[in-house]
């Protein structure tokens, strides 16, 4: 279907096209029944973008409308017109450009590079408390404010967006099928090039704690740190890592001093539990210039790939920041020894009883390692999802390099519920279940 200025949809009138995408459209609309406020709308339509891009609308719009930060959009609503083929969510209106335009123009100096990095930080870590990973973390998505320029300090004058394909973390229900991952080449993280060492670290905070180091360090160094291009397909930035990851090359290349500097190698770890385990931590090294004291290994985001793997077959002690460097943190025990068990008073007995005794023993041990690991594998608050999210139903895949850089306007103005709700349906009453 195409669309016009002056077209209504749903009781939007659309005012002028914003950019297209794959994923559909955006455009300034004028909403009648909020005195006649702009906003944003993102137009998917099944015909163009499938099913899959359905339920990755669906999927922005409730996880926005349940995140509140001066660096996130507010979403107003969503409706589904399946008659029609579409869905639409409705967004603030968001007058600024993408960081990837003002990087390639020159227009940033060091002082507003550091600004911009600070921000993201601190939406990143407000994201992964929430208990999602954001999974497309690039230049492309992080939208500099009209603001920004006069007040860079200002919180929410930078803005993190499409949230399309964020997952809850540790999300069973994953959204790449066998030999594919979604994401954005350059951004992606080493363990997601391997497809036995990608399953544990994919719905992790891993991969965007790494996509926060790529950016850092084009905006520090102008390219990225693999040297590179943004055009190097699937297999040769695989190969690079497995090279990498070798010891063949030094790694980071270049570095910078202080916090920033730590904690820009600190996410370019190549491997995943050599980084910070999320936003927060990052923040923290960025507050205290140094590491964070931790469990070296954590119990809910260890990354054990298969032998042959692009990732080593083991864990590694400590942070490893360049190949040579020493480890950050001593080794701390998973388990604390508890207390030893009462004393048994035996009565003397005409044969052995050790083997009962030892036997004894070791089942208070196993009792008490069971009930260990039972609340150790208990979520916390901030690592649950807050909202139940749809699977979508097909991906990019991974060996296809992706498609020429494009900056579409819906990552320009991108996701506050309605009173009473957010989503309405018009339409084949009940089939939007099936998207």
């Amino acid at each position: 279907m195409e669309l016009r200025a002056g077209d209504r949809i749903d009781r939007y009138t659309l005012v002028r096209p914003l950019g297209k995408g794959g994923q559909g459209s955006v455009w300034q609309v004028v909403d009648p029944l909020d005195e006649g406020s702009l906003r944003a709308l993102k137009i998917v339509q099944l015909a163009d973008a499938g099913q899959a891009a359905f339920v990755r609308a669906r999927r922005e719009a409730k996880i926005l409308a349940h995140l509140t930060h001066p660096s996130l959009c507010a979403c107003y609503g969503l409706f589904e017109d399946l008659d029609r083929g579409l869905v639409g969510v409705v967004l603030d209106l968001v007058q600024g450009r993408p960081l990837d335009d003002l990087v390639h123009e020159g227009r940033l100096d060091q002082a507003q590079r550091m600004a911009i990095l600070r921000q993201v930080a601190e939406v990143l870590a407000h994201v992964h408390a929430a208990g999602l990973a954001h999974r497309d973390l690039k230049p492309g998505n992080i939208l500099v404010t009209d603001g920004f320029w006069s007040r860079p300090d200002l919180p929410g004058t930078v803005k993190l967006v499409d949230f399309g394909i964020a997952v809850p973390l540790g999300n069973p229900q994953k959204l790449t099928s066998v030999g594919g991952v979604i994401g954005t080449i350059p951004y992606l993280s080493p363990e997601l090039f391997d497809p036995r060492g990608r399953a544990s670290s994919e719905e992790s905070c891993a991969r965007d704690v790494f996509a926060f180091g790529v950016i850092a360090y084009e905006l520090h160094f102008g390219g990225h740190p693999t040297g590179l291009g943004h055009s190097a397909s699937f297999e040769v930035v695989a190969q690079r890592y497995r090279e990498l990851l070798s010891g063949a090359r030094a790694w980071p290349p270049r570095s910078m001093p202080g916090a920033w500097g730590l904690a820009m190698n600190a996410c370019l770890a190549l491997r995943p539990e050599d980084r910070p385990r999320n936003g927060g931590e990052l923040l923290e090294i960025l507050r205290t210039g140094r590491m964070p004291a931790r469990p070296v290994i954590s119990r809910t985001e260890t990354h054990t790939p298969a032998p042959g793997s692009l990732s080593p077959s083991s864990p590694r002690v400590g942070r490893s920041m360049t190949p040579a460097t020493e480890p950050m943190t001593a080794p701390m025990p998973m388990v604390s020894p508890g207390p030893p068990p009462p004393p048994v008073h035996e009565r003397p007995v005409a044969k052995s009883i050790h083997g009962p005794l030892y036997a004894l023993a070791l089942a208070i041990v196993a009792l008490a390692a069971v009930i260990y690991f039972k609340d150790a594998g208990k979520s916390t608050d901030a690592e649950s999802p807050l909202i139940p999210l749809p699977q979508a139903t097909s991906v990019a895949q991974s060996p296809e390099p992706p498609a020429p850089a494009t900056k579409p306007g819906y990552e320009r103005a991108t996701s506050r519920p309605e009173a009473g709700g957010m989503l309405r349906r018009s339409g084949m009453q009940g089939a939007a279940e099936k998207y």
